[in-house]
């Protein structure tokens, strides 16, 4: 505790200590003045304050002299600027300080305070202490100051770097907004050639390069699928894989090798990096030895041997440069899809194949394997098909004797028409031309035109004579004739035995029989149709049905229920007299309701008979010329209703869709009084008026009708001018089928020679004007 001095009158506190290992002890007085400036020595801070504090918590001296003043004159504790409330915390640190943590913070009025004590024992037995307390603030202020002048450097530092920090951001953003705007048009499909990037980052190098590369290669993939997706026909696809491939992978030469129908490959197609190309060869085959993966082909100069076709054909492709080096070819075995071979694709190069180079092969050969795949698979449809349609024409022509070989020769001559018209360079064919697609729908048209005559009864289109059917029934009315005969011989027998005069008798008798005999030699002459029926023949026909025969057997027996409906419902029964020649109801037979309105609903304009088949006897006799009724007449006609019908319902591509019209055509007339559907010349599609020339061309010239006799060159060329004249036949064709002789080259291969007489060009084409 301190107390005044007596020898000076200045505070102080004494101190002792047992000096050890000697019998006495050592003591000392301390000026509490000396203490306090030692203390202020140590503050660290200027507002730090330190004190001395014993054991009962009093301060012994403290940093401030003003504190030791105020504890001299009685006054409560304090220590400098602290408060009592601060004091007494520094005391209370003081007494804990041995117990406690070195240093702990004290919140006070004062603010907040870190403070700590330390124990003195060299300094008594009393417990004294030193007791530290330092303002937080002012601990902390330089580290303030150090973290602001940081901050304001760091802010100062990044102010000035960062147009450098753009710039350089920008060098690494600006090539990778690239890549990705080139990115984003690959995933919109859009593969053409982009922007270049360039970057300093060796990384972004790398990644655009490889978007780069992947774009060209899906360029060129899909360039190459585009290109082979666009052609139809075999010829041209094969050379066109070929160079495209070639073109794709960069290589020297791309050859072909395809089975035959023995299954030998051979070269197909072949193309070289200088624009040499091969065709098929079917004189040499590929050696099995030959191809066999990733190997090297020399190509050698001079004479190769004979057997070694692939090395020649490679030898052509380059052209006989670098044949002195070495050359590596990868040959890959195409399959369909039901992994039947295909052919070899083999490709030449000066370098090995790498494996990303393998790998854009075998992608790339995907495409041609489909390419030729869906080529063979169209192919062999197209040529089941086609074959199909001529299987159908030549029935047609097999079924009837009178069409002969008209469905097969009608596609000749459209043919050799439609090449005349295309390379005519005047009048209205001018600019007329034929496509792939237009030889095509006239290849199937012309094959076609008369598929509906499959429907056309036979009995109808055979029908030679004016009362046939299925049989010339001219034979039921001779035995007719042969019945009226033998009544007429009862009569004159039961005359005689009734006592009448024998010689007229005998006369009465020989002028029936020739009336009889006249009566059916002119009935015979009408059936045939060589001659026409006149107002005076039709009249006699009429008179010779008056005459009347006894039936006496009921002809309702052994007849069809169809045959037996159509008799009347009053039909006598025997024994009946009967006319001669009968146009009875059971004769008549009336058309199906059903097939009526469909044909109404196809927009067909063709007067229609009321009835279907009229087969009465006179109403067959009288038919003015010909052996057809009009009611067989339409139904001969009918043919190409059935014909648009039926090729309507076909499900033809876009690119044949004009089939059924061309097919369909061939009987309208450039006057519009033609048929089905009375269509005037400007609106018939110009393969059908091509059709229509060839059509009656045919037909007049045919050798192999049976009901006509055919008409020579001259003479079925004024007959055509006739009709062309007439508003029949297109009048500009008719005058290229001349001009061009398209009538001679048809001849010279299929007419025989007495119809190849000379034809007066010149005049023909003057007559037409």
């Amino acid at each position: 505790m301190p107390y005044r001095f007596a020898s000076s009158g200045e505070f102080g506190i004494s101190l002792s200590r047992r000096l050890q290992n000697l019998d006495g002890v050592a003591g000392a007085d301390i000026n509490l003045e000396s203490l306090i400036g030692a203390l202020a020595t140590l503050k660290p801070t200027p507002e730090a304050s330190i004190a001395l504090i014993d054991a009962t918590g009093n301060i012994l001296a403290c940093s401030d002299a003003k504190g030791l003043a105020r504890r001299s004159e009685q006054h409560p504790l304090s220590c400098g600027p602290l408060s009592k409330a601060t004091a007494d915390e520094l005391v209370m640190a003081g007494k804990t300080a041995p117990q406690s943590p070195r240093f702990r913070r004290i919140v006070t009025d004062d603010g907040a305070w870190v403070a700590g004590g330390e124990s003195l024992p060299e300094l008594g037995a009393n417990g004294v202490s030193m007791v530290l307390a330092v303002p937080e603030d002012a601990l902390v202020a330089g580290l303030r100051t150090t973290r602001n002048d940081t901050l304001l450097l760091l802010a100062g530092g990044f102010i000035l770097l960062l147009p450098a920090l753009f710039y350089g951001a920008h060098l690494v953003t600006s090539p990778l907004q690239c890549v990705a705007r080139e990115a984003e048009r690959g995933r919109k499909f859009d593969f053409t050639a982009g922007e270049s990037t360039h970057s300093v980052v060796t990384e972004i190098n790398d990644l655009a390069l490889s978007v780069d590369h992947m774009q060209h290669t899906i360029r060129k993939f899909m360039q190459l699928a585009k290109s082979v997706s666009r052609i139809r026909d075999f010829d041209r696809l094969v050379p066109l894989l070929t160079q495209e491939m070639q073109q794709a992978t960069a290589t020297q030469a791309v050859l072909l090798y395809m089975p035959d129908k023995d299954h030998t490959l051979r070269l197909w197609s072949g193309c070289g990096i200088g624009g040499e190309c091969l065709g098929h060869d079917e004189s040499e085959a590929l050696p099995p030895t030959t191809v066999v993966p990733q190997g090297k082909i020399p190509i050698r100069t001079g004479g190769l041997p004979p057997e070694d076709a692939c090395h020649r054909h490679i030898s052509t492709l380059l052209n006989g440069t670098d044949a002195q080096h070495q050359h590596w070819f990868a040959a890959v075995t195409l399959r369909d899809k039901r992994d039947a071979v295909l052919g070899e694709l083999l490709v030449i190069d000066r370098v090995p194949f790498s494996q990303e180079r393998l790998a854009f092969l075998r992608a790339t050969s995907g495409v041609v394997e489909v390419a030729l795949d869906n080529d063979r698979m169209v192919k062999t449809q197209k040529e089941l098909f086609s074959a199909f349609i001529r299987l159908l024409a030549q029935a047609i022509d097999a079924k009837s004797p009178y069409t002969g070989g008209h469905c097969t020769r009608v596609p000749i001559l459209s043919r050799l028409l439609a090449e005349a018209a295309s390379d005519t360079r005047q009048g209205a064919y001018a600019s007329f031309g034929m496509t792939n697609e237009s030889w095509e729908e006239l290849y199937l048209a012309s094959w076609l035109h008369d598929c509906g005559k499959v429907t056309t009864p036979e009995f109808v289109v055979d029908k030679a004579t004016k009362l046939e059917t299925i049989h010339n029934r001219i034979h039921e009315i001779r035995t007719r004739f042969e019945v009226i005969k033998r009544d007429a011989h009862i009569a004159y027998w039961k005359g005689v035995s009734e006592g009448g005069d024998r010689a007229a008798l005998q006369k009465t008798l020989q002028d029936e029989l020739r009336t009889l005999d006249d009566d059916f030699a002119f009935v015979a002459a009408c059936n045939t149709g060589e001659a026409p029926v006149d107002d005076a023949a039709r009249q006699r026909l009429r008179n010779i049905a008056e005459r009347t025969w006894e039936r006496t057997l009921d002809d309702t027996l052994g007849i069809s229920w169809a045959e037996r409906e159509r008799k009347e419902p009053d039909h006598p029964l025997p024994p009946v007299m009967e006319k001669l020649l009968c146009d009875s109801s059971a004769f008549v037979v009336k058309p199906d309701a059903v097939s009526q309105e469909t044909e109404d609903r196809w927009g067909f304009d063709m007067p229609r008979p009321e009835v279907l088949y009229d087969r009465g006897e006179l109403h067959n006799l009288s038919i003015p010329w010909g052996t057809l009724t009009s009611e067989e007449r339409y139904k001969i006609n009918e043919h190409i209703i059935q014909t648009i019908m039926m090729l309507s319902e076909l499900p033809f591509p876009a690119h044949l869709e004009n089939v059924p019209e061309i097919a369909g055509g061939h009987h309208e007339r450039m006057d519009g009084t033609g048929y089905p559907r009375r269509i005037k010349g400007e609106l018939l599609h110009p393969l059908a008026r091509i059709m229509a020339v060839a059509d009656i061309f045919e037909a007049l010239t045919a050798p192999d009708r049976p009901y006509k006799k055919a008409k020579t060159l001259s003479q079925a060329m004024d007959i055509m001018v006739g009709m062309a004249k007439s508003g029949h036949i297109d009048r500009e064709l008719l005058c290229i089928f001349i001009r061009e002789e398209v009538y001679r080259a048809y001849a010279e291969n299929h007419l025989p020679e007495w119809q190849r007489d000379a034809v007066d060009a010149e005049a023909l084409l003057r007559d037409l004007g």
